[in-house]
């Protein structure tokens, strides 16, 4: 995983050579233990919780549910106090 600077200190965009997906922005990162896992169809659901609940913020959830549509590769999950959408 590469830590990136935030997009503000990019002089000249994204740095070249480097997947988006493997950016991780200074207190964004969260690491959770999957909890279950169910799927129907091409969807797919994945329950998780952090296991130090004392690295949350105020506004963020210990337990969450991630949606995977398996077929387009989109993802919803919180993301603070929102869902956040990533498209495959």
């Amino acid at each position: 995983m590469i830590r990136a600077a935030p997009p503000s200190e990019w002089p000249f965009g994204r740095p070249r050579g480097v997947d988006p997906a493997a950016i991780v922005f200074p207190g964004t990162e969260r690491a959770y233990d999957v909890t279950r896992v169910a799927g129907a169809g091409h969807e797919l659901d994945v329950w998780a919780r952090i296991p130090d609940a004392s690295v949350l913020e105020p506004n963020e959830q210990g337990p969450i549910r991630v949606r995977i549509d398996q077929r387009t590769g989109d993802v919803v999950a919180p993301f603070v106090d929102r869902e956040l959408s990533l498209s495959g």
